[in-house]
């Protein structure tokens, strides 16, 4: 059977020959108080509109709908986009949050060889 859910991973930055078989696809929420290192990303466009997804180490994860403007703003630079692919970038502060139209989820963008650095000093 043809897999055509590959057409929309082609956009956004990721690794080249990223092996992404048998990743599952989670929601940001599921890393409340965790940092999420982020591996890469691509942009969808559902019933909801157009969305971002992250790629971690072993699963793809749904970014709330508002992230895509910044996620763009990542792609659009060299500088931030050869970050990601250095794997400098990662999720940190996430947590949960009541917005207008329901529940979210809340998070920052961080540097992993800085989020490293605050862990040696606990």
């Amino acid at each position: 059977m043809a897999n055509f859910s590959k057409l929309n991973k082609t956009n956004g930055v990721r690794p080249e020959g990223l092996d992404t078989n048998g990743y599952e696809y989670t929601g940001l929420k599921e890393y409340v108080d965790e940092v999420v290192p982020v591996v890469g990303f691509f942009f969808t466009s559902g019933e909801y509109g157009r969305q971002v997804v992250v790629i971690t180490d072993d699963c793809f994860v749904n970014m709330p709908a508002r992230a895509v403007e910044e996620f763009e703003a990542i792609a659009a630079d060299p500088e931030l986009k050869q970050g990601v692919l250095d794997g400098e970038l990662v999720l940190t502060d996430i947590e949960p949050i009541k917005t207008k139209k329901g529940n979210s989820v809340a998070y920052k963008f961080g540097n992993a060889s800085e989020v490293k650095k605050d862990k040696k000093r606990k």
